[in-house]
């Protein structure tokens, strides 16, 4: 991206065929030119005019919309039973969305630690049958605390029912 010149492709397919676009038809060229130039050439004309480096600040109605991804080093061993939370910005985005990212994540960190697909499936539909574990889940997830700060601060007993 910091080249001086960008090299554009496009292409559109329609049932199977492959169409090289005209870009002059997307990208405007300055009326001057146009008139000075033939319509052949039009299309090499945009495409140079959009290869052009543009240097410009990133726009603060962008950064609303910048998706932070949390990174981490997977370590291959043994699970030690830590739920890890993170406050995400990434709320906002539709459950779909939310869930398939979840689903990738979780499936990298069970390939990582050694967990057969079937045991994780297997391991999410008892969490999910268990009243008692959606009930702790959940609770963990609204304050943001982990499994082991939970474990930490509570003594037998004292929960009182």
């Amino acid at each position: 991206m910091d080249a001086e010149r960008h090299d554009l492709h496009a292409r559109f397919y329609l049932n199977g065929n492959c169409f090289a676009p005209d870009l002059s038809r997307f990208w405007p060229i300055a009326p001057a030119l146009t008139e000075q130039l033939p319509p052949a050439v039009w299309d090499e004309v945009a495409r140079f005019q959009m290869g052009e480096k543009v240097v410009v600040d990133f726009p603060d109605a962008w950064r609303k919309n910048v998706i932070e991804v949390l990174t981490s080093s997977h370590q291959v061993g043994h699970y030690t039973g830590s739920l890890e939370l993170t406050h995400s910005p990434q709320l906002d985005l539709p459950v779909w969305l939310r869930i398939e990212r979840a689903v990738r994540e979780i499936s990298q960190k069970c390939a990582d630690y050694g967990f057969a697909e079937d045991e994780f499936v297997a391991l999410l539909r008892e969490l999910a049958e268990n009243p008692a574990a959606n009930l702790v889940v959940e609770g963990c997830l609204k304050h943001q605390v982990t499994l082991d700060e939970l474990l930490s601060e509570i003594q037998p007993g004292e929960l009182g029912f």
